[in-house]
């Protein structure tokens, strides 16, 4: 299945997909007639659904010197960091090589599982 629908909203997207799921379909994403006509062959601008396509808007450009400026060196709380959010948030600012991350949340076991993991991952 060819979605040849550039102006569809997320949850358009969702939809879309999950009828092609449903009738276990492949599918790929056309671009807009404007990128046609000034782009290559149509075989080579069809493309895979990308997350930006479901989320109905631009990918955020992260200023990641900036990022590195704020975090790096000192000590970071996040609460909620046993979570699916917060964890990947802990994971994401292990990059940027904190002194430390404080991690709070209520629950205990998840909290050390993500300890854990930071620990073996980022361990210098």
């Amino acid at each position: 299945m060819l979605i040849a629908i550039p102006s569809a909203t997320g949850p358009q997207m969702v939809q879309i997909l999950r009828f092609a799921v449903d009738a276990a379909v492949e599918y790929k994403m056309v671009p807009s007639l404007g990128v046609l006509i000034q782009g290559t062959e149509l075989e080579k601008q069809i493309r895979d659904v990308a997350v930006e396509d479901l989320l109905g808007r631009k990918p955020v450009q992260l200023d990641v010197d900036r990022i590195r400026e704020k975090i790096q060196g000192r000590v970071v709380m996040v609460t909620g960091a046993a979570g699916s959010i917060g964890s990947e948030i802990c994971r994401q600012i292990a990059k940027f090589k904190p002194q430390a991350i404080v991690g709070f949340d209520a629950a205990e076991t998840p909290l050390f599982q993500i300890d854990r993991e930071l620990r073996a991952t980022f361990r210098s």
